[in-house]
């Protein structure tokens, strides 16, 4: 894929609104954290030690777990985020990431973190701040409705 496709692709997601063309380059220059990812290739295991979070730019991947059933949770498109929990430490990840159509994706994690300009990692903290807010007033919506 073209780096103009995926910048222009980069502008259309929530993740990158903050960031400028100039910032979005640098981040399309550190090829080494860019996947392509074919359909139905897994993308993460369950379990697999790791770090870092993923941004999705382009296709489609669904979220499951194997442990201890076969489960789906969660079906993403262009601008979703996963993988998120391992960015603080590796740990082992606790669900799997199949892609469902061809893909690209952005992996970030601390060797790309420790390489971007301040200007940036602060714009890519925000949106990991903002993301884990998110996730966590949902659960809290859903533990709510739970108990009512």
């Amino acid at each position: 894929m073209e780096k103009d496709d995926l910048l222009k692709m980069m502008g259309d997601i929530p993740f990158f609104a903050d960031m400028s063309k100039a910032e979005r380059q640098e981040l399309l220059s550190f090829e080494d954290h860019w996947m392509n990812v074919p359909s139905q290739q897994k993308v993460l295991n369950e379990g697999e030690m790791d770090t870092g979070f993923f941004v999705l730019i382009k296709g489609s991947v669904s979220i499951t777990k194997t442990f201890p059933t076969e489960t789906h949770l969660a079906y993403l498109m262009p601008g979703g985020i996963f993988g998120e929990v391992t960015l603080r430490n590796q740990r082992a990840r606790n669900s799997n990431v199949m892609a469902d159509e061809d893909c690209v994706i952005l992996k970030v994690d601390h060797q790309l973190l420790a390489q971007l300009n301040l200007k940036i990692l602060v714009k890519v903290k925000s949106q990991i701040i903002e993301l884990l807010i998110d996730r966590l007033d949902e659960v809290n919506h859903r533990m709510g409705s739970f108990l009512r």
